[in-house]
Protein backbone atom coordinates (compact mmCIF):
# COMPACT_ATOMS: atom_id res chain seq x y z
CA UNK A 1 0.00 0.00 0.00
CA UNK A 2 1.01 3.81 -0.68
CA UNK A 3 -0.02 6.85 0.77
CA UNK A 4 0.82 10.35 -1.02
CA UNK A 5 -0.51 13.64 0.70
CA UNK A 6 -1.65 16.66 -2.02
CA UNK A 7 -2.41 19.97 -1.28
CA UNK A 8 -5.96 20.53 -3.37
CA UNK A 9 -7.83 24.08 -3.86
CA UNK A 10 -11.47 24.26 -3.16
CA UNK A 11 -13.29 23.81 -6.40
CA UNK A 12 -10.18 21.68 -7.79
CA UNK A 13 -10.41 17.94 -8.87
CA UNK A 14 -7.32 15.76 -9.06
CA UNK A 15 -6.23 13.35 -11.88
CA UNK A 16 -4.11 10.20 -10.82
CA UNK A 17 -2.63 8.35 -13.76
CA UNK A 18 -1.57 4.57 -13.19
CA UNK A 19 0.30 3.86 -16.17
CA UNK A 20 1.15 -0.04 -15.70
CA UNK A 21 -2.58 -0.37 -16.25
CA UNK A 22 -3.41 2.08 -18.74
CA UNK A 23 -5.72 3.73 -15.94
CA UNK A 24 -6.90 7.57 -15.14
CA UNK A 25 -8.43 8.13 -12.10
CA UNK A 26 -10.52 11.03 -11.50
CA UNK A 27 -11.30 12.48 -7.38
CA UNK A 28 -13.62 14.84 -7.45
CA UNK A 29 -15.11 17.02 -4.42
CA UNK A 30 -18.81 17.35 -4.83
CA UNK A 31 -21.28 18.81 -2.25
CA UNK A 32 -18.35 17.68 0.20
CA UNK A 33 -18.45 14.43 -0.98
CA UNK A 34 -15.32 12.84 -2.39
CA UNK A 35 -15.47 10.51 -5.13
CA UNK A 36 -13.07 8.26 -6.51
CA UNK A 37 -13.91 7.48 -10.26
CA UNK A 38 -12.36 6.90 -13.50
CA UNK A 39 -11.40 9.34 -15.62
CA UNK A 40 -12.00 7.79 -18.97
CA UNK A 41 -15.63 8.27 -20.62
CA UNK A 42 -17.95 4.76 -21.58
CA UNK A 43 -18.15 5.76 -25.00
CA UNK A 44 -14.68 6.04 -26.21
CA UNK A 45 -12.39 6.97 -23.67
CA UNK A 46 -12.11 10.87 -23.51
CA UNK A 47 -10.71 12.34 -20.77
CA UNK A 48 -13.85 12.87 -18.55
CA UNK A 49 -11.66 15.60 -16.79
CA UNK A 50 -12.26 17.98 -19.11
CA UNK A 51 -16.38 17.48 -19.80
CA UNK A 52 -18.28 20.35 -19.63
CA UNK A 53 -21.63 21.15 -18.70
CA UNK A 54 -23.56 21.92 -22.03
CA UNK A 55 -26.95 23.91 -22.01
CA UNK A 56 -28.72 21.17 -20.04
CA UNK A 57 -26.13 21.42 -17.08
CA UNK A 58 -25.79 17.98 -17.69
CA UNK A 59 -21.78 16.87 -18.20
CA UNK A 60 -20.39 15.88 -21.92
CA UNK A 61 -17.84 14.39 -22.99
CA UNK A 62 -15.44 17.00 -24.92
CA UNK A 63 -15.15 14.15 -27.66
CA UNK A 64 -18.47 13.22 -28.83
CA UNK A 65 -20.50 15.65 -26.62
CA UNK A 66 -22.36 12.95 -24.98
CA UNK A 67 -24.36 12.81 -21.69
CA UNK A 68 -22.21 11.51 -18.99
CA UNK A 69 -25.02 10.31 -16.68
CA UNK A 70 -22.63 7.92 -14.48
CA UNK A 71 -19.54 7.55 -13.25
CA UNK A 72 -17.73 4.25 -12.68
CA UNK A 73 -16.50 3.90 -9.13
CA UNK A 74 -13.33 2.79 -8.32
CA UNK A 75 -11.31 0.82 -5.34
CA UNK A 76 -7.59 1.46 -6.19
CA UNK A 77 -7.41 4.78 -4.60
CA UNK A 78 -9.00 5.86 -1.79
CA UNK A 79 -9.63 9.78 -0.58
CA UNK A 80 -9.92 11.79 2.33
CA UNK A 81 -10.32 15.27 2.14
CA UNK A 82 -9.43 18.14 5.11
CA UNK A 83 -11.44 21.08 3.80
CA UNK A 84 -9.95 23.48 6.17
CA UNK A 85 -6.32 22.27 5.01
CA UNK A 86 -6.78 21.89 1.69
CA UNK A 87 -5.20 17.89 2.24
CA UNK A 88 -6.13 15.70 0.47
CA UNK A 89 -4.70 11.76 1.98
CA UNK A 90 -4.85 9.17 -0.63
CA UNK A 91 -3.87 5.38 -0.28
CA UNK A 92 -3.60 3.28 -2.90
CA UNK A 93 -4.24 -0.45 -3.28
CA UNK A 94 -0.34 -0.79 -5.06
CA UNK A 95 2.92 -1.28 -3.32
CA UNK A 96 5.06 1.66 -3.01
CA UNK A 97 7.11 1.14 -5.56
CA UNK A 98 4.61 1.76 -7.96
CA UNK A 99 4.27 4.79 -9.95
CA UNK A 100 1.46 6.98 -9.46
CA UNK A 101 1.71 10.74 -10.71
CA UNK A 102 -1.39 12.87 -9.50
CA UNK A 103 -1.96 16.73 -10.87
CA UNK A 104 -4.48 18.68 -9.30
CA UNK A 105 -6.93 20.48 -11.89
CA UNK A 106 -7.69 23.80 -11.35
CA UNK A 107 -11.18 24.91 -13.19
CA UNK A 108 -10.80 28.15 -15.06
CA UNK A 109 -10.88 31.40 -13.86
CA UNK A 110 -13.48 33.67 -15.91
CA UNK A 111 -11.90 36.36 -17.37
CA UNK A 112 -12.91 39.64 -15.78
CA UNK A 113 -15.47 41.83 -17.97
CA UNK A 114 -13.01 44.62 -19.85
CA UNK A 115 -14.36 48.09 -18.86
CA UNK A 116 -15.00 50.89 -21.31
CA UNK A 117 -12.82 53.32 -21.39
Amino acid sequence: MALKKVLVPPDSRLLIEIPQENKRLLVQIDAGEVRVTSDKCRHRGGPLHLCYAGEDHVRRCPWHDRKVLTDIGSDEVCAMYHRQSGEMCLISQYPEDVLWPTRVIVPDIPAAPIADA
